[in-house]
């Protein structure tokens, strides 16, 4: 029961700088420290932190992690990495290295974007990463006479030994560090890709070399950058996933070429759409019924993935979920895919974006 107990505790270590609700404002720092202290004191707990999450990678905290050595970490979260110039650089890629590591996320903080940085600290990441996320939260104008200056750095004297399936990436900043040489072998065996707000003006080389091995997508039908997607060299394709919204049949379903190998469609919306008194949901999915029935002549599944919208008190209009209500109403919007078995509906807690998370964790909870 104890080792189960530790391993429960331990598993995800989240270094949050503000406090649950009723816990003691502790800053980032001082948690770190103390869970140094308490590894120090018994070492085998190390072995069971297999999640490190920093919602503000500071160059402080990043210099206190870097210090041991995590064995076990399976996933590393780096979100706002600071600049180069604040020398953090050896520390992140002390972290990155860590022996198991198998997810890694690196979200680089305002203006602080440097592409021979990025590529030093993906030159160091361990052999074992096979999922990767990138964004560059914003991209410095290279006409820009204000902010953080990028420090010159010489080339890497190694490239990265990791191979991926998974690439999640946003911004084209990060799209034209990847095309680099380096990273060919690292691209080599991406199976799976969620695209997102990827600014290009053209087809991307990189884009269409990822597309002609892809069999999983997943993006957003209000992302109108997916126009830089090759959509007719993608023949390997079978799994979709995207949002259930008008846009999902003129910017998405309309660009798949005739012959497309699609078995799977994934959609997602959320609960209060559907419980809403309005025939537009209903007339967007009869839309997008009859273009899946005619456009996807191999589709096997269509899963819709409700997420059910936390209730927080006094703060939020969000109705009680009515499984029954939405479950009847997706099944009368998508007659066909129901009718040949096709349809199935599944209802998940809804995950906010990373950057909204503190802000919630605060509230409290409606009970449904």
């Amino acid at each position: 029961m104890c080792y189960w107990s530790q391993s429960r505790l331990f598993h995800t270590i989240i270094f949050n700088s503000k406090p649950s609700p009723g816990s003691r404002n502790v800053d980032p720092k001082t948690q770190a420290r103390r869970l140094l202290q308490v590894v120090e004191s018994s070492p085998h707990l190390l072995l069971h932190i297999r999640n490190l999450s920093l919602p503000d990678s500071s160059a402080a905290l990043l210099a206190i992690l870097s210090s041991r050595e995590w064995p076990a970490m399976e996933a590393l979260r780096l979100r706002y990495i600071p600049p180069v110039n604040e020398g953090c650089m050896r520390d992140i890629q002390r972290l990155v290295a860590a022996p198991s590591l198998r997810s890694l996320e690196l979200i680089v903080t305002h203006n602080a974007w440097n592409i021979d940085y990025f590529t030093h600290i993906l030159a160091h990441a361990s052999q074992t990463v096979t999922s990767l996320r990138l964004k560059a939260c914003v991209e410095p104008s290279a006409h820009a006479t204000h902010g953080t200056p990028q420090y010159p750095l010489s080339s890497p004297s190694r490239n990265p030994s990791f191979i991926l399936d998974h690439l999640d990436m946003s911004s084209s900043a990060v799209l034209d560090a990847l095309d680099q040489p380096h990273f060919a072998q690292c691209l080599s065996d991406v199976r799976e890709m969620r695209y997102g707000y990827i600014l290009w003006g053209t087809q991307h080389s990189l884009l269409n070399r990822l597309g002609r091995q892809l069999q999983w997508l997943e993006l957003e039908s209000s992302d109108y950058s997916v126009a830089n997607l090759a959509w007719d060299e993608m023949p390997l394709l079978t799994h979709l996933r995207c949002d259930l919204q008008h846009d999902t049949v003129v910017n998405v379903l309309n660009r798949l070429p005739p012959d497309n190998m699609l078995t799977t469609l994934t959609l997602t919306t959320t609960h209060e759409l559907w419980q809403a008194e309005s025939l537009d949901q209903r007339r967007i999915g009869l839309q997008l019924d009859h273009v899946v029935a005619d456009q996807l002549p191999r589709l096997r599944a269509a899963c819709v993935e409700v997420a059910v919208t936390p209730r927080y008190r006094g703060k939020t209009r969000i109705p009680r979920v009515d499984r029954e209500r939405v479950t009847r109403e997706l099944e009368e919007a998508l007659p066909r895919l129901k009718g040949n078995g096709m349809l199935s509906i599944i209802f998940l807690p809804r995950q906010y974006a990373w950057w909204l998370s503190d802000v919630f964790r605060e509230l409290p909870l409606e009970e449904d």
